[in-house]
């Protein structure tokens, strides 16, 4: 990686912004910059202050997901998603705890998992909370366009995008990997079963099986 990203003028190479939740409860983004160097060997970034940071009033933040390069959603321990884009003045760290452009309550209890559909539909948000229900919500109008999935007995659902087939993938209490496409998010369809209960889902843009 060291090979591909250039260094600026000044000899620094920015990786850009890493995103994370905190023991605290907050939301920090942090800038990965570090000076060019030409030997191989491992070395330490000491960073000391975050370039953002935030936490909503009265609940901690649990889970978190970019919706483009610059915007990210949170997931908080009320049911409610916060949706932040990273602009030159909030990276400042010049304004204490920013509010969001977008501040909503969509799930009846803690919010365990949050994706979206990056980056054919990043308005679609799926969320996972802890009452065992899936919401898939447009962001565009949170108010009227929501759906919530079959109920999951099983908490802390494992939930990601898979751009190929435009449905997000899941997991139940039956061992098995579904799929839920966004036009039938309602209902799913079973891709396949493991002998063990599915813990975490990912998938890629750039893998594809023909």
């Amino acid at each position: 990686m060291m090979d591909v990203i250039k260094a600026n003028d000044d000899g620094i190479i920015h990786m850009g912004l890493l995103a994370g939740i905190w023991g605290d409860g907050k939301v920090r983004v942090l800038d990965i910059q570090y000076p060019k160097h030409t030997t191989s060997s491992p070395f330490y970034l000491n960073i000391k202050q975050a370039t953002f940071e935030c936490q909503p009033p009265n609940t901690i933040c649990t889970c978190l997901a970019w919706l483009s390069g610059t915007t990210i959603a949170v997931g908080t321990a009320n049911g409610s998603i916060a949706i932040w884009t990273l602009t030159p003045e909030l990276l400042s760290n010049t304004t204490p705890n920013p509010r969001p452009w977008l501040y909503h309550t969509l799930n009846a209890s803690y919010i365990v998992n949050i994706t979206s559909a990056y980056p054919s539909r990043p308005h679609f948000l799926a969320t996972s909370s802890a009452d065992g229900f899936v919401r898939l919500t447009d962001i565009r109008s949170p108010h009227l366009d929501s759906v919530l999935s079959a109920r999951s007995r099983v908490f802390g659902v494992a939930i990601a995008w898979h751009e190929w087939t435009q449905s997000f993938l899941t997991s139940d209490e039956n061992y098995c990997l579904r799929n839920q496409p966004i036009r039938r998010f309602y209902m799913h369809m079973a891709s396949m079963r493991a002998e063990a209960q599915i813990l975490a889902i990912a998938s890629s843009q750039v893998h594809r099986v023909y």
